[in-house]
């Protein structure tokens, strides 16, 4: 059986993304305090909630949510923490400190049965991705004009 990927081309895939600078391409605009205090706030509280009451009643129903039940506290969690990051990095969100945050919660899911803290479940780790990618999305960026090296500029 073949392997999916030769060393060279990951070994050219690592290169790309040294020189593709992502953060020049998505940059991100100043967030409000109250704006990321508010989604702190809702999703630190939200997380508890669909841990001790959602999740019970979807096993107590049998109710088959596509495994949310199992995954929401993961899913809730990342936000939380990726806002908090954000605040406490003067309200500036850059793709670093979101790459970072969800790396630390991928760590942590990988390493719960280690610890004793969990099991391992694929299912989190999706959610922890799929948090990540929301918070990309709802975040206001700023719109980059890409400068062709053929553009002209024309005087009237």
């Amino acid at each position: 059986m073949k392997n999916c990927f030769s060393l060279n081309e990951v070994f050219l895939f690592f290169v790309a993304l040294r020189v593709i600078d992502i953060n020049k391409m998505l940059e991100f605009k100043k967030l409000n305090p109250l704006y990321c205090k508010w989604i702190i706030a809702l999703t630190f509280i939200l997380n508890p909630i669909s841990s001790e009451l959602y999740r019970p009643w979807i096993y107590k129903n049998n109710v088959w949510d596509f495994g949310v039940a199992n995954s929401m506290t993961s899913y809730l969690g990342c936000i939380t923490l990726i806002f908090l990051a954000i605040y406490l990095d003067k309200l500036q969100p850059t793709l670093k400190t979101i790459v970072a945050v969800t790396g630390g919660c991928v760590l942590y899911e990988c390493i719960q049965p280690f610890f004793k803290l969990g099991v391992f479940d694929i299912g989190d780790i999706v959610a922890v991705l799929l948090a990540s990618l929301s918070v990309i999305v709802i975040l206001p960026t700023k719109i980059i004009p890409i400068k062709s090296k053929h553009q002209t500029t024309t005087n009237n």
